[in-house]
């Protein structure tokens, strides 16, 4: 029934707003329904642009991170693409550039593909983890695999405080 999924809407909403007070750094956030479940999943940012993925697990708010030992978050710049896949970019250090590709699938983040540029030696690759290139590319194939990803804008709501 439909009131019930507004419901959950509103205790979700409600959880993201105690975490944002919680957080407290919190610049800018963004709702959007990831894996498709019907609940938003919520994104924060703090005032240094510095992104944070969170998601609803059995009525409590949950950080989205990937599966493993070494769970992380999304990092570096991050943005929605169309399927609702998120691109993810970051300068490592002056000599390499990262995108990450993710989907969201029960509340974990799991990554699709990771293309690395190696600035020094003009090198892209595929990355299995890391910055480590497992599969060199040519620069044609790298632009198609980022292109593949159209981005589309996320709808933003500034905090007041």
């Amino acid at each position: 029934s439909r009131g019930l999924g507004d419901v959950y809407k509103r205790q979700a909403q409600d959880s993201y707003g105690k975490l944002r007070k919680v957080l407290g750094a919190v610049k800018e956030y963004a709702l959007v329904d990831l894996d498709g479940d019907g609940i938003e999943e919520c994104f924060f940012w703090d005032q240094y642009g510095n992104p944070s993925l969170y998601t609803m697990k059995d009525g409590k708010t949950a950080p989205v991170l990937t599966q493993g030992e070494k769970a992380f978050g999304i990092q570096g710049t991050v943005t929605l693409c169309e399927n609702n896949a998120l691109k993810t970019f970051e300068e490592v250090g002056q000599a390499y550039k990262l995108y990450c590709f993710y989907t969201v699938e029960q509340g974990v983040l799991v990554e699709q593909n990771r293309v690395v540029y190696d600035i020094a030696n003009d090198d892209w690759g595929l990355s299995l983890s890391g910055i480590h290139i497992d599969k060199t590319l040519s620069r044609e194939e790298a632009e198609s695999i980022l292109h593949t990803y159209r981005e589309i804008p996320l709808e933003l709501s500034l905090i007041h405080i």
